[in-house]
């Protein structure tokens, strides 16, 4: 392979292309990642909406109690768990257990459903998110605006450059078009006036519709053929 083929040729390129686009999405997609990793796996959320809402005093005490729910063991299933067969337990099961997780009790009407503390976390935590990313592309935006890929005065003198250029092909165009309604006019006045055969003859040789009429004769006329005599010279011993 290395004999046969040729390394491709480098190329000179202002910027990295279609990658810029590629690793600004992913940029992206880790930021939102990054925040709803936050939200959801660390207990900073619900820590902050019970210091914030159920706490009397705006501290964590009875955090923990608050996070877990009640279960009736009444309402216990055999298919729920293992079966107590063979187990030696001392004296009577509890009434009331505890668990992880924002459930209501079994004295609410709706029994083991998800209670108003566990809204008010999920929608704390989607509001973190959208907090968090929004301020990263904030932070980010400024930093790209204050340290700038090209710098102000190259930036400023590819603009001069640019306008420069444009103004050039304006003017171009100007002076091509008034030139030929200048013509165009001259060719006019010349036929209102064609008693004098002059004055046309005149402007029409002068102007580019004299080189325009001229080109379409050439054209028109037929090529002549060119006959070419030849002899044949005999030699003699």
């Amino acid at each position: 392979m290395v004999a046969q083929s040729r390394r491709p040729l480098a190329e000179r390129v202002e910027d990295i292309g279609a990658w810029y686009g590629i690793l600004q999405g992913v940029t992206y997609c880790a930021v939102v990642s990054n925040a709803f990793v936050i939200a959801y796996t660390s207990d900073y959320i619900p820590r902050m909406v019970y210091k914030l809402v159920y706490s009397k005093t705006n501290d964590l005490v009875g955090y923990i109690d608050s996070s877990l729910s009640a279960f009736n063991t009444s309402d216990y299933l055999d298919e729920m768990g293992v079966d107590k067969d063979g187990v030696d337990i001392e004296g009577d099961d509890p009434e009331i257990c505890q668990y992880r997780g924002y459930r209501n009790g079994p004295e609410d009407k709706e029994k083991y459903g998800l209670s108003p503390q566990y809204w008010h976390v999920f929608a704390a935590r989607l509001a973190f998110v959208v907090v968090f990313e929004h301020i990263v592309f904030a932070l980010t935006g400024i930093m790209a605006y204050t340290i700038p890929d090209v710098p102000s005065e190259i930036r400023t003198q590819i603009q001069r450059e640019r306008m420069l250029q444009k103004e050039a092909q304006f003017e171009r165009g100007v002076n091509v078009n008034g030139r030929e309604e200048d013509e165009y006019d001259r060719m006019l006045t010349a036929l209102r006036e064609s008693h004098n055969t002059s004055r046309l003859s005149d402007v029409i040789r002068r102007g580019s519709w004299g080189r325009r009429l001229s080109r379409q004769s050439s054209d028109d006329q037929e090529p002549q053929k060119k006959t070419i005599n030849t002899s044949t010279v005999w030699e003699v011993p």
